[in-house]
């Protein structure tokens, strides 16, 4: 799979199995990307699907703070707006 991408998607699932299919796409994607709006960043739920270093990119809309988006610009990610 050359490209993925999550639509309302957080990298975090409250369903395990969810998680873990979603987990499994990432590990054989060469390049993952994410589509959200700002209000899904900074929440947490019961199963992990990635960490931010498995994410080429996330594309978002303008309501981001800029602080927020400069820590997750430091962590390597890059933002799409």
């Amino acid at each position: 799979m050359e490209q993925l991408y999550f639509y309302r998607w957080r990298i975090n699932d409250h369903n395990m199995m969810e998680a873990n299919t979603k987990s499994n796409m990432i590990n054989i994607a060469k390049r993952v990307f994410v589509v959200c709006d700002h209000t899904k960043f900074d929440k947490t739920t019961f199963y992990r699907i990635a960490s931010l270093k498995e994410l080429d990119g996330v594309i978002t809309d303008k309501g981001m703070a800029q602080e927020m988006m400069q820590r997750y610009e430091q962590e390597d990610l890059d933002i799409l707006i």
